[in-house]
Order: structure tokens, then C-alpha cells, then sequence
């Protein structure tokens, strides 16, 4: 309950693929006192945070803790399990039953976060989490690995060790908390990225995609599953017939930013015009993607219209002119000048500034 007051808790609540300091505790509960016991501290340690802060939501709290039980519960069952196959709980075999409660631990909670509750809860739900179900399992296995240490000098009651323990683990702490730190930064950048209008990716040094947000899904309708880690000519084929590969060649040789011109994309059934901006960045280069499909097609209206105005202009036998205000132009068709001429006026041109 103490280490959920930690400021890393909440970094870990929002994003599962970070552990947080009550998993430790959670784990080393697990291995001393059962299934049973742990499943009781991990849900007073994910309700602690409503009754000392209140400003949890307590319908979401109780959704955390019932996610947190039942991993903790099956991390137990496959602790056990896997233990009574293999029928030794001695070092080095018992990393054996450790690892799977991990996995087991680290599956089930993300498992019942992406998938079970937004489906009981009718709300879309996570499809790129299983491609990631792992992300952040190194990290749940070393917190594993310190639940084990505490274990070892719990049970063989080596108290003389406690304060070097002790500062150890607060300088594991402070060393985790930056990290985490880290990492609750990328996070939100990716969020802000991910809300964006504008399509955004970047490439590598050796020209793989290693960001594709949101916007640029719904512009190209490409997702970033098929596109992250790949060559961008590879995920994008139609791309290879245009001026953007040798823009980001030359964007990395050079570090100097480019804007093409407008490049014409089949987007699912329809077709995409962007106008893609390459910037250089640290280890490859940034490509901005700006949807221009609307406006170069109103652009594409607007001068077939014009130049149909302007055939019926000349077709009438009326003389046009216009005066415009602002920019103090003034037009005059061609029948205009005609029959100017005819009557002596020098006005030669069909657009001059009136005196």
C-alpha cells in the first residue's frame, strides 16, 4: 500500500507496459504466501490510491483492482503449476516457475485491459495489442528477480543483509524512476503526435519507418502495423514512382529540410493528394503529410470555371469590365476593348489600373 503512493504508480496505471513498485511486493507475496494471500495485497495496494487521494475514479479503481486480482491470480496458478511439473523449487529451477507467473502476469492484465473490459464495456478495443503483449516483460521479469531477492532473505531470515537491501533497492528506485520518467514522456509525445491533423513519420538511418501516427493512417489507409519497421517505398508502393525517395536521401546527406510538390496517392478506393514536407532529425529524417486533396481540387474547379467564364466573355456580345477595390485592378474583356477602340480609346490592355 506504501508503494502505491510512489510517483511512478501512476506513470505505470496509465501505460501496463510499465511496472509498477507494488508488482515487487505483489510477487514476493506470491512466492512466501500463495495465490490467495497476494490476490489480497494486490487489491488493497490498487485501492489504496481512492481512499488516500480521492481523486481516482472509484468505478475505475474497481476495474484496476479486479484487473490486478485475477493477473495476480493467474500468475499463481501457473506458479504453481509449472512447479509441480517440473517438482523442484530450488535455485536455479525455481527461475523457471518465475518467469512463467510473469508472463502469465504480464498476458492476463493486458489481455483483460485491451480486450475483455472494452468488449463487456462495448467499446473498441486494443487489435494492435496482441503484435505488443510483451512490451515491457524484460522489465516485469528484473522486478521479478528483486521479489526473489527479498524472498531469499525473508525465508532464510538474513536480517544482517536488510540495510544493505534496503540501499540497494532505494537506489534501484531512483534509477527506475528515471527511466520511467523516460518513458512517461515518449508516451505523451506519441499521444500529441497521434492527435495531430497533420500525417506524421519518421525514418530511420537506414530508411525503415519507425513512427506513423494516426492521421497518417486515416490519410493513406495504411496502418501502422504494415508500416512500422519497413521501407517506406515498401509500405507506401506508389511512392517509388515520385520525387519524395530522392528528397530523403538528399534530406539526410545534406540536413536540409525540402517541401515537394503535391503527389497524387491511391488512398483505399479513392485517391490522395499530399504535399509532403522532409525535415532532418537526430539518426534520419521527419516526413510531414499535409492532405491537399480538397484544395487542389476546388483550385482545379476554380480555374475550369474561370476559363469557361471566360469563353462565355468573349463568346457574348455584351463588353465586360470589372474593378477590383482592394488591389485596384481593372479588366475589360475583349469586346470591351473592340468597341473601345472603335470609338477612339486608347485602352490597349485587359487589365490596367484606372486613372
Amino acid at each position: 500500500m506504501l508503494t502505491t503512493r510512489l510517483r511512478v504508480q501512476e506513470p505505470a496505471t496509465a501505460n501496463r507496459a510499465i511496472m509498477p513498485p507494488a508488482f515487487v511486493i505483489i510477487f514476493t507475496s506470491l512466492m512466501l504466501f500463495g495465490p490467495h494471500v497476494a490476490m489480497v495485497v494486490a487489491a488493497a495496494a490498487s485501492l489504496t490510491p481512492v481512499f488516500v487521494t480521492m481523486r481516482t475514479q472509484r468505478g475505475q479503481a474497481l476495474l484496476d483492482s479486479g484487473i490486478v486480482t485475477v493477473a495476480t491470480q493467474s500468475a499463481g496458478f501457473v506458479y504453481q503449476l509449472v512447479g509441480a511439473l517440473h517438482g523442484q523449487f530450488l535455485w536455479p529451477w525455481l527461475a523457471v516457475p518465475i518467469a512463467a507467473a510473469v508472463v502469465a502476469y504480464h498476458v492476463a492484465q493486458g489481455a483483460l485491459a485491451n480486450i475483455v473490459v472494452p468488449l463487456i464495456a462495448r467499446r473498441p478495443v486494443n487489435r494492435s495489442w496482441p503484435t505488443r503483449a510483451l512490451a515491457g516483460c524484460p522489465v516485469y521479469l528484473l522486478g521479478a528477480s528483486v521479489a526473489a531477492a527479498l524472498v531469499e532473505v525473508i525465508d532464510r531470515r538474513m536480517w544482517d543483509l536488510a540495510p544493505v537491501v534496503a540501499a540497494l533497492l532505494f537506489f534501484a528506485y531512483r534509477t527506475y524512476a528515471d527511466y520511467v520518467q523516460r518513458l512517461d514522456e515518449e508516451h505523451r509525445r506519441r499521444e500529441v503526435i497521434d492527435h495531430l491533423e497533420q500525417g506524421m513519420s519518421v525514418l530511420d538511418g537506414d530508411g525503415r519507418v519507425t513512427l506513423w501516427n494516426d492521421a497518417l493512417e486515416r490519410m493513406l489507409h495504411i496502418s501502422s502495423d504494415r508500416a512500422l519497421g519497413r521501407p517506406l517505398t515498401d509500405a507506401v508502393p506508389a511512392l517509388a514512382r515520385t520525387e519524395l525517395p530522392r528528397a530523403i536521401k538528399d534530406t539526410a546527406e545534406d540536413r536540409k529540410g525540402r517541401t515537394l510538390n503535391p503527389i497524387t496517392l491511391p488512398a483505399g478506393t479513392a485517391t490522395c493528394i499530399v504535399q509532403v514536407k522532409v525535415l532532418p532529425v537526430a539518426g534520419g529524417v521527419a516526413l510531414l503529410w499535409h492532405d491537399v486533396t480538397e484544395r487542389t481540387r476546388a483550385e482545379h474547379e476554380l480555374k475550369r470555371s474561370g476559363e469557361r467564364l471566360a469563353l462565355a466573355a468573349e463568346g457574348a456580345n455584351d463588353g465586360l469590365w470589372q474593378w477590383n477595390l482592394q488591389t485596384q485592378e481593372f479588366y475589360v474583356s475583349g469586346r470591351w476593348r473592340t468597341a473601345d477602340q472603335a470609338n477612339g480609346s486608347t485602352v490597349s490592355t485587359s487589365t490596367t489600373s484606372p486613372t
